[in-house]
């Protein structure tokens, strides 16, 4: 007779949460570890490529000038510099020529610039910001319709420089302003100021605590076509000046000793039927002829309107 066999069957003991949980964490840290890890080189080898590219296109671009009676190429395709597959470059020339800016961007926050005139390793920047040419500016607003916050706003009387580009299709409208700084009230203001339907006029307006609508007016401002504007205060803001299209001063005026003005954003105007506003850009400083040359220059060539300052 046959006995049966009792088998001993032993379970395995299961995992209770808490051990589940806790192997979940494991994976989760590891997991964001190797990503980490993984998004860190990457984003450093593309900054090696990048500063690879800007230092070839630099030295490149350096022959050039050499060759050429040392005038820069208008272009990166004139000197024979094509775009790179993983590295965006951007190129100006500045004073008639002479000097220029070579950047590389890595990615959309990254991205190095070097200057022909500065003897220096690559600066943190891009060649299609205005940060290059004068230092970082307050705010540079380029979204028509809408504010931009100051990066520090004004308060005192601090040397300011403000520029505006706009476009006229006619001048049948009317329109108030072509840019400048917020919030503005009687005694508090600092912008552009436009003119009458019809009127090819504009100029500027500037209210302080101690005096009300400082202005100064330019004619042939609103024309078709497009134009750049700049105004600026200096000397603890009792000196004012401004031109539209053109880097010498249109005029120049006092401005009464006053307790300071307060604002927090640049403006830029919108877009009409028969006007345009492009772009803003506001610096807590003085600026000479050259660096409003450079910087007009720049927002022309940034903006393609056709001129040369």
């Amino acid at each position: 007779m046959q006995k049966n066999k009792i088998h001993d069957s032993r379970t395995l003991p299961a995992f209770t949460i808490i051990e589940l949980i806790i192997v979940i964490i494991v994976i989760s840290i590891i997991s964001a570890v190797t990503i980490v890890s993984y998004n860190t080189v990457t984003n450093q080898a593309r900054e090696k490529a990048a500063l690879v590219e800007l230092n070839n296109s630099y030295d490149l671009i350096s022959l050039w000038k050499l060759e050429h009676a040392g005038v820069a190429p208008s272009s990166l395709d004139a000197a024979g510099i094509a775009q790179p597959d993983n590295t965006t470059l951007a190129y100006y020339t500045y004073g008639n020529g002479l000097k220029y800016c070579i950047s590389a961007r890595a990615d959309e926050t990254t991205a190095f610039y070097r200057l022909s005139d500065v003897s220096a390793a690559p600066t943190e920047g891009s060649c299609d910001e205005p940060d290059w040419i004068a230092g970082a500016p307050l705010a540079f607003n380029n979204t028509p319709g809408t504010n931009k916050p100051l990066s520090t706003p004004i308060s005192g009387t601090p040397d300011i420089t403000l520029y505006t580009v706009f476009s006229i299709v006619d001048a049948s409208q009317a329109w108030s302003s072509f840019g400048g700084l917020t919030p503005g009230y009687d005694y508090n203001r600092f912008y552009f100021q436009g003119s009458s339907a019809g009127s090819t006029t504009s100029g500027y307006r500037i209210d302080t605590p101690a005096q009300l609508n400082a202005t100064g007016n330019q004619g042939s401002v609103r024309t078709p076509g497009y134009h750049i504007g700049w105004m600026q205060t200096t000397s603890s803001g009792t000196s004012r000046s401004f031109a539209y299209d053109e880097i010498a001063p249109y005029a120049t005026a006092t401005l009464s000793v006053h307790a300071g003005w307060s604002f927090t954003d640049l403006y830029t105007p919108g877009v009409g039927s028969t006007y345009s506003g492009i772009a803003t850009v506001v610096y807590d400083a003085g600026h000479d002829e050259l660096t409003r040359q450079n910087i007009m220059n720049w927002l022309a060539k940034q903006f393609n309107t056709g001129q040369t300052f």
